[in-house]
């Protein structure tokens, strides 16, 4: 807990505002970069091991699914956002039942969306 609190200190009272955006901005940068990762090497994967006729077909499925992967990721991360929030509200209001509620929502809606 109290590890947890040198960082919070760390970040939001920093006076240097680079060193806290970079701090916070690191996460969502290697979680894009990853990502980048896995296309490059998915598509490396394909043109080794598709015969020439469908290599391209192969690299434009790719190309296809990187942004809709991208798009419902940025979706996901929102709903964790939005919903995180909403849990703190009412956990700050002693409203522990409403919480439960949203948290359950929020469960249901990651099932549901795979």
């Amino acid at each position: 807990m109290q590890a947890t609190r040198s960082k919070q200190k760390l970040i939001l009272e920093n006076k240097n505002l680079y060193k806290s955006i970079l701090i916070l901005a690191l996460p969502i940068f290697l979680s894009n970069f990853m990502k980048a990762m896995n296309d490059f090497i998915d598509m490396y994967f394909v043109s080794n091991f598709l015969d020439d006729v469908s290599v391209g077909a192969g690299i434009a499925a790719i190309s296809v699914t990187g942004p809709i992967f991208s798009i419902s990721q940025a979706l996901a991360g929102g709903m964790m956002i939005a919903g995180a929030a909403m849990m703190a509200q009412f956990l700050g209001a002693q409203r522990k039942d409403r919480a439960a509620k949203v948290a359950g929502q929020l469960l249901r809606l990651c099932i549901f969306a795979g």
